[in-house]
């Protein structure tokens, strides 16, 4: 939530300005060299599935945590659900440095919520070392490793994907005459949100730049990303700025136009919702495994760290082997509970993910478009009612054999509510409400478990299918009851 503290802060403008000039850059070295993560496939796929969830105690019970979050907002969390799915990709154009092709999902759903639509469509064409990419599409942010990981704090697979356009680098690529020591990835994308929400038609401004130092097997990578809600019509402020002149203002991370129609807040500090973060990771790139280690600053309202404590820690094992019985392992810590100095103020004041000009917050569709464990009830005013945790989060997976996969995932958090539980009624100091008399933190807290489970069958004769059977539990004070889930799935590629 935006501070009101009576100050102008502003990001580190060289940075940001360095995006786009390496974009640029790279499009020029179109025959740089670069590392491309991403795996596709010569011809067209076509995958038919379906999947069904439910609460093991009762059909139009809440799913266990893990059966629902960070699944791009497929499952609808509060009852059973069916789903079938019809997932392509479709190469229009072939080339080692020009492509085009073409993804995506039609989904239908039966849940206490029924939907059907298209969660995943998009379009892309890389170009060199360049991507243009424009629609739906899987998208998360950060260096954690995403397969495994509880969720990217900034944006991550949890909500349907957010409409949008982007270029970005593929990968990383190589700055002349560092002799491959010295490499940089840009991203730059203009998203459009929802009309539903409380400030609606929204847009979503998406940036980062990372630089990677690099002396295999060592890799340094550090780079900031930053992320603004902006524009909308919101019924307490009419239509907030979205303008060109707007755009370049959330772009340098500056105030807003003291002449606009802007709330007195963002004139006073930064325009739009801002959520961000500086991102590093040490990788180690060994015979036979991968070892990364990695730690993101949480921001919000600016880029200035303001709480050096809160953002994620994280591990992870990854294996070069083939098939091997632990193919992958992550243990991240993440911590949101420091927040201010004073005493006098709740833990938490800066109410991450709420915001008191963008309503519903950093949410899409009424789901955390950051890390799951920051819950949301899915209103559509200040719905995040959980953002003080401390979490430790475990996960792995790997083979049993060629044909059987599985993986696991163990999460203990400790939630705290939000800073205004911590409130005593009554005491509240004069005009600012994050002066009062507090209740002791560690008299709200929840302890909470969360277990998944799950292994995948791929007939060795018949690799066309594939059968999926997962379990899930929550278990401590977080909730009003235990929850205990499974999951079947089954798919079969056409082609």
């Amino acid at each position: 939530m935006k501070s009101t503290a009576k100050t102008r802060e502003t990001g580190p403008k060289s940075l940001l300005i360095a995006t786009c000039v390496l974009l640029i850059l790279s499009a020029v070295d179109a025959n740089a060299q670069f590392k491309d993560d991403s795996k596709t496939t010569q011809g067209g796929t076509l995958t038919i599935g379906t999947q069904f969830l439910t609460n093991i105690n009762k059909v139009r019970g809440n799913l266990p945590f893990w059966l629902q979050a960070d699944r791009n907002g497929l499952y609808h969390p509060y009852s059973a659900n069916g789903l079938l799915t019809a997932r392509f990709y479709q190469p229009i154009v072939s080339g080692e440095q020009f492509s085009i092709y073409t993804s995506g999902m039609l989904a239908d759903r039966a849940a206490g919520r029924s939907w059907a639509g298209l969660p995943f469509l998009s379009a892309t064409v890389n170009i060199g070392v360049l991507q243009i990419r424009g629609g739906r599409f899987s998208d998360p942010l950060g260096t954690n490793y995403h397969p495994l990981s509880s969720g990217s704090l900034l944006y991550s697979t949890n909500a349907l994907p957010v409409p949008k356009i982007l270029i970005k680098t593929n990968g990383f690529v190589d700055i002349p005459g560092t002799y491959d020591h010295l490499q940089f990835s840009a991203y730059l994308s203009h998203g459009w949100l929802e009309t539903s929400r409380y400030a609606k038609n929204a847009y979503l401004h998406q940036k980062y730049l990372y630089l990677k130092i690099n002396y295999q097997p060592v890799e340094i990578i550090g780079g900031i990303i930053h992320n603004v809600q902006w524009g909308g019509k919101s019924p307490d402020f009419g239509k907030l700025p979205a303008s060109f002149n707007d755009y370049l203002r959330v772009f340098f991370n500056q105030n807003a136009d003291p002449n606009s129609n802007a709330p007195d807040n963002e004139i006073m500090n930064t325009i739009g919702n801002v959520v961000a973060g500086y991102d590093f990771n040490l990788r180690l790139n060994l015979d036979r495994t991968t070892l990364s280690f990695y730690r993101l600053f949480y921001l919000e309202a600016s880029t200035q760290i303001r709480s050096i404590w809160d953002g994620m820690w994280g591990a992870a094992y990854i294996s070069k082997k083939s098939n091997p019985f632990l193919n992958a392992f992550v243990y991240e810590f993440i911590d949101t509970k420091s927040g201010n100095v004073h005493d006098s103020v709740p833990r938490g004041a800066a109410n991450y993910y709420n915001n008191g000009i963008y309503e519903s917050g950093w949410t899409y569709m009424n789901r955390v478009l950051g890390n799951p464990l920051m819950l949301s009830n899915g209103s559509n005013q200040y719905p995040i009612y959980n953002n003080i945790i401390i979490a430790h989060h475990l996960a792995a997976q790997g083979f049993i054999q060629p044909s059987l996969q599985w993986k696991a995932y163990y999460t203990f958090s400790r939630n705290y509510g939000r800073n205004i539980d911590q409130i005593v009624p009554g005491t509240i100091w004069g005009w600012n409400p994050l002066r009062a008399d507090l209740y002791p933190l560690n008299t709200l807290k929840k302890n909470n478990h969360s277990l998944y489970l799950s292994t995948t069958f791929t007939p060795p004769s018949h690799n066309q299918f594939q059968f999926e059977l997962g379990v899930a539990a929550d278990w401590g004070e977080l909730y009003t009851s235990d929850r205990l889930g499974i999951m079947l799935g089954a798919s079969y590629r056409v082609y």
